[in-house]
């Protein structure tokens, strides 16, 4: 602060206003800060002083008096002892003043200046400033597009996981009628090789003890009753739309289910399934391992398709 005193009493303000400067702005703690307030308050400070100024004066006398006699023997013996420098003598009061505001116009220059620099180190950072929140904003749009883009593909990925499930969901039930008709040929042929040599004796031994029929008679039952090579059965649904498929007569009820869950019931799921026969006949689950042909369906019929929901599960 002594440095800071020292270059302002240079510059013309006097040791009162540079004391009630440092005072009454105590966070100034360079020349600048302090010039500032100075110059800011120059007018308050010449009202307070003008009151005190008379004492002051008078003391203030007797030392520029004695100031002024030393400087006066300083310089003369300077002077002496170097006649050949240059010698400035006493500058005037009217000097003084001109120097004085020559200051204080200085320091005002000085005080527009860096108040122009900070304004414009200001307008820097505030540019500087919004360019950084622009590109923050077009690294958010960017981060924001690469989300939506990844957010695309895994659905994509989603859509196709579930189609191949379909896939072989229905790939699955096709083997599995394939393997039901497979094994319903099996146990029919079984059945009819079985059931061969028995019907063989039985009608033996009854036309044995039977009278002898008539010509026509016998014509009649020599011709053997054609069975159906295929059954061919009317779906309806429940939401009013119709499916006409063709089974074999020695197929089981449970293939016509199976038929219906692959059409109308949705991937990954399964549910009750019931038939209902003309005229209100209803096929139970008891009768679904009985054929076709021995439940009268044969060579054409039409059933009812009921679906109980509320026992839907998933298969997987």
């Amino acid at each position: 602060m002594d440095s800071i005193k020292s270059q302002l009493v240079d510059m013309g303000f006097t040791e009162a206003k540079i004391t009630k400067a440092i005072k009454s702005c105590p966070e100034a703690n360079t020349l600048e800060q302090v010039m500032e307030w100075l110059i800011a308050h120059d007018g308050e400070l010449d009202t307070a002083a003008g009151a005190g100024s008379s004492t002051a004066d008078n003391n203030n006398k007797a030392a520029n008096t004695e100031l002024a006699a030393n400087k006066a023997d300083k310089k003369s013996s300077q002077a002496a002892a170097s006649p050949n420098d240059d010698f400035r003598p006493e500058e005037t009061a009217a000097e003084t003043a001109a120097r004085k505001k020559i200051t204080v116009e200085e320091a005002q220059r000085l005080i527009t200046e860096r108040a122009a620099i900070r304004a414009e180190e200001d307008r820097k950072k505030a540019i500087e400033d919004e360019k950084k929140r622009r590109l923050e904003g077009q690294k958010m749009i960017q981060t924001r597009a690469e989300l939506e883009d990844l957010e695309r593909i895994r659905l994509a990925q989603q859509i196709r996981q579930e189609k191949i499930e379909r896939e072989l969901h229905k790939k699955r039930l096709l083997e599995q009628i394939a393997l039901d008709r497979e094994n319903m040929k099996n146990r029919t042929k079984q059945m009819v090789d079985s059931a061969a040599p028995a019907a063989t004796k039985t009608t033996s031994s009854s036309s044995s003890a039977a009278a002898a029929p008539s010509s026509s008679d016998q014509s009649k039952k020599a011709q053997p009753k054609q069975a159906a090579t295929e059954c061919r059965i009317a779906l309806r649904f429940p939401d009013g739309s119709t499916k006409v498929q063709k089974f074999s007569p020695q197929e089981q009820l449970a293939a016509v289910r199976l038929f219906v869950q692959m059409e109308k019931i949705p991937s990954g799921q399964t549910a009750n399934i019931e038939f209902i026969a003309p005229p209100n006949k209803k096929l139970t689950d008891s009768m679904m391992n009985e054929t076709l042909d021995s439940l009268g369906l044969c060579p054409a019929s039409r059933l009812e398709v009921k679906f109980n929901q509320s026992t839907w599960i998933d298969l997987d």
